[in-house]
């Protein structure tokens, strides 16, 4: 695969993954896109580690939540990765 095709891929999930997020599938987006030890850390400094976790989490948050409204004007992915 050489670098245009894999840009391509890239940006085929993250499109992909916005589709889902805003159609408000949170938790398939979560299941179908982190990888299983993806972690999240909170402003509060609260860390959460592995993808079972996280979907508890969001399983949790969901109730709670009046509504949650995700909307992208823009999407960018340019292969460059840190």
């Amino acid at each position: 695969m050489d670098l245009g095709e894999a840009i391509m891929g890239i940006r085929e999930s993250v499109a992909r993954l916005v589709h889902e997020v805003e159609a408000g599938r949170f938790m398939e987006a979560t299941d179908a896109f982190y990888a299983d030890d993806a972690s999240t850390i909170e402003l509060t400094g609260i860390v959460t580690v592995g993808k079972p976790a996280l979907l508890a989490k969001e399983r949790d948050y969901q109730p709670s939540s009046r509504g949650i409204t995700s909307r992208s004007s823009t999407c960018s992915s340019t292969g460059k990765w840190r």
